[in-house]
């Protein structure tokens, strides 16, 4: 199976964003209206030099409130302040120095709707403590923050930014929040929260952001790592733009992304959208929550090397796309601990597509709905330990392709121990589990579904079940295959089958080499063609218990093999056909130690064991087979040794004469009642089986029969059988008992036993 994958990696270029974000900053002379300043602090108000002789009260144009400069700790304050632009000055506050404080007390405001493109502008560092800042911009071209190195600590900053062009919150190459909190609220054209950032540190923080833009709109873009500590941040974008090739929203973009102890809640809406994208990613005891209500393409998670999601953290995806929706890619997924849950709509939607993904005490839960393709977890190596793995996917596709349009799982290699996984799939064509090699160990696995077409539960070329429950309960239009492989090594497991319906055809287990030990295995097959519940071209069965019910309006096959071995097993089976139906159909067929038991209700060909050669050994066997051409075993060479027997099958046009083994050369049966009490009769429970007899059958007629022991007992004579020397007793091939003593008149020519003391043979009357 090939995934059709669409790589959507979006790739921000920050020069080419500051380009799009538009005009430099006004420089400031170093002037000042007050008289007699001696020492310039190189830091500007309202577009005027802070001295040391304004500092203490600082009264430019558009400053309402107190601000005042600390020279000696290079604090900047505002008290209770209300700060408005004006046309001569681009950014409120300009700083040169190489580490500025702006300290605010109470409440303080910025607001101004013409020509201010920012609060603070500084090429060096600058702290930001206090109280509460409110900025609000209305321009063309805005920047809340415009800072090289800007913290914030221990205060409220509301940014509200809107423009003609586009916004930017903080703008800043070095970004660091902590005990704070934040709201920034932009709207225009090109919209960022945080911008041109190569490092971005966030703790103890409550930070909210909405974005509306008319373009493009992002919430972090970092060139290096984004690290979250202990903080939550939550909110939304939104891109209204109406050209596909420009309008993208992106929440985050960074080198590395952590998250520790925190929270992110956002919502997107654009034409194209994407929630993370990243080399690394890590999720430590915090919650990913991404909504999309409306997009067109969407990737919730992008990791180009390794995503950890760690220590009880829950990722949350919900994605409804009108093209292609994306929960997590990544080369390494490490899922420990933690919850994946997804949500996606869309026309091709893709759950988690790595390269390898380890999955320990993990819950991965999906919900999909696809109109054309839906898969859930890809991944080349795919390694789950002690996890739950829920899967409901489906598609909508009306017409019917070759490939595969809902599948639950693609690997190459995959290792499973100590997991429940719950695979629900309704599409055109269906596949559960698909790969090059599987290990599953002490494994619960439950496969669903109806499909317009095909459904194939498991798939794997090189297959292993030790210890696993596998139930499937499965419903197509045309074939289903509950698991189909190379090779099959299957070693104490507990299969229920039930509910196999395929129009066309059903099968239950399907492979080239099939070893089955110590299973419990039951299935209710039904088909309107052909119905198979074990299908190999090597079948060996030790100690294993089978039960099957099948039912078919053409063929039903209970073992459909070229060479089946049966070991200590007890085998079950009912078979219902319209046409044929076979118990089990072999070329070559060794049983041991084990009981066969086998009814049928098949109006034409019906046969319980239908085998080339081989032997039947120290067995029990119980075949009720009836229709117009039917028999209990049909053989060219077949040994029975040491077996106990109750076989019933059709005769032929008169009662009692030889059932129909037509087409056949040779059936070997060995009979002894060496050890049997004087009340049994042939072919009861009771009968242990060695000598031998041979009858040569051809198109239904018996053409020559050689007696054995040696010193016949017996003549006859027309319809009569006498006896030689003592009385005998005159059996039906099946057993019924048709009269005793010296002579015995049977009612028709055919094959009859024949007893006396503890010899037995069989006699042909012509």
């Amino acid at each position: 199976m090939t995934l059709r994958h669409i790589s959507r990696r979006l790739v921000i270029s920050f020069v080419t964003l500051l380009s799009l974000l538009g005009s430099t900053f006004t420089s400031y002379a170093d002037s000042t209206p007050n008289e007699g300043s001696t020492i310039i602090y190189d830091v500007y108000v309202s577009g005027y030099a802070i001295t040391d002789k304004n500092k203490d009260s600082i009264k430019f144009p558009g400053i309402e409130g107190r601000v005042y400069y600390e020279a000696e700790s290079h604090t900047l304050v505002f008290e209770n302040a209300t700060l408005t632009g004006h046309d001569s000055i681009g950014a409120f506050v300009f700083s040169k120095i190489e580490d500025l404080t702006i300290k605010f007390i109470g409440q303080n405001s910025v607001v101004d709707k013409g020509n201010l493109t920012s609060f603070v502008h500084s090429e060096n560092k600058v702290t930001i403590v206090g109280d509460t800042l409110d900025i609000l911009l209305d321009n063309e071209t805005n920047y809340g923050l415009y800072v090289s190195q800007l913290s914030i600590k221990d205060a409220t900053i509301k940014e509200t930014l809107a423009s003609t062009k586009s916004s930017v919150g903080f703008l800043s190459d070095s970004l660091s929040i902590s005990n704070a909190k934040i709201i920034t609220i932009v709207s225009g054209k090109g919209q960022a929260v945080v911008a041109n950032a190569s490092k971005i540190e966030i703790e103890s923080t409550d930070m909210t952001i909405d974005i509306d833009s008319t373009a493009s709109s992002y919430g972090f873009l970092c060139k290096g790592d984004v690290s979250v500590l202990n903080s939550a941040i939550s909110g939304s974008i939104v891109g209204r733009g109406s050209d596909s090739n420009q309008l993208q929203s992106l929440f985050i973009q960074a080198e590395g992304l952590a998250l520790n102890n925190s929270t992110v809640d956002i919502q997107t809406k654009s034409k194209n959208g994407g929630g993370y994208i990243g080399s690394n990613l890590l999720l430590n005891n915090s919650v990913w929550n991404m909504t999309s209500s409306e997009t067109y393409n969407t990737t919730a998670i992008d990791v180009a090397e390794i995503a950890l999601i760690t220590n009880n953290s829950k990722v949350n995806i919900d994605i409804n796309s009108d093209n292609i929706s994306y929960a997590l890619q990544s080369s390494l997924l490490k899922c420990d601990g933690s919850s994946i849950h997804c949500i996606l709509k869309g026309k091709q939607c893709a759950v988690v597509y790595t390269d390898r993904a380890e999955l320990n005490n993990a819950l991965l839960q999906t919900e999909v709905v696809a109109q054309e393709m839906a898969n859930g977890l890809q991944s080349d190596v795919l390694q789950i330990s002690n996890s739950k793995i829920i899967e409901d996917i489906s598609t909508d596709k009306e017409k019917e392709e070759a490939s595969y349009d809902v599948i639950a799982a693609i690997f190459n290699t995959l290792s499973s121990t100590q997991n429940m996984i719950e695979l629900n799939l309704k599409g055109n064509k269906c596949v559960g589990l698909t790969g090059k090699s599987a290990d599953f160990k002490k494994d619960s696995i439950i496969i669903s579904g109806k499909s317009t077409s095909d459904f194939m539960g498991i798939s794997v070329n090189n297959n292993n079940f030790n210890t696993c429950n596998i139930q499937a309960n499965i419903i197509a239009n045309k074939n289903v295959h509950v698991s189909v492989s190379d090779t099959l090594i299957s070693t104490n497991n507990n299969y229920q089958l039930d509910g196999i319906i395929g129009y066309t055809s059903s099968t239950g287990l399907s492979s080239k080499y099939l070893s089955m030990d110590n299973d419990h295995y039951f299935a209710s097959i039904d088909s309107s063609t052909t119905a198979k519940s074990i299908v190999a071209n090597v079948l060996e069965i030790a100690k294993s218990e089978i039960n099957q019910n099948l039912f078919a309006s053409k063929n039903a096959i209970g073992f459909n093999c070229d060479s089946l071995q049966i070991d200590s097993c007890s085998i079950s089976q009912k078979i219902n056909s319209d046409q044929q139906g076979i118990g089990i159909s072999a070329k070559k067929l060794n049983v041991k130690e084990s009981s066969f038991t086998h009814t049928t209700e098949t109006h034409k060909s019906n046969y319980g064991i239908y085998a080339s050669n081989g032997y039947l050994d120290n067995s029990n066997f119980n075949i009720v087979v009836d229709g117009t051409s039917a028999a209990a075993i049909v053989s060219d060479h077949l040994t029975i040794n040491k077996c106990k027997a109750e076989l019933y099958g059709s005769i032929s046009a008169i009662p009692n004469c030889i059932p129909e083994f037509t087409g056949y050369d040779k059936l070997n049966i060995l009979v002894n009642m060496e050890n049997a009490p004087e009340s049994a009769t042939p072919w009861d429970s009771t009968i242990s089986i060695t000598n031998f007899m041979y009858v040569k059958i051809s198109d239904g007629d018996v053409n020559s029969l050689q007696d054995t022991p040696s010193d016949n007992y017996y003549y006859t004579i027309g319809n009569t059988i006498y006896s030689n020397s003592g009385d005998i007793q005159v059996y039906s091939i099946n057993g019924q008992f048709i009269g005793g003593g010296e002579r015995v008149t049977v009612p028709c020519t055919g094959v009859y036993v024949i007893k006396q003391g503890l010899k037995v043979t069989k006699a042909l009357v012509k």
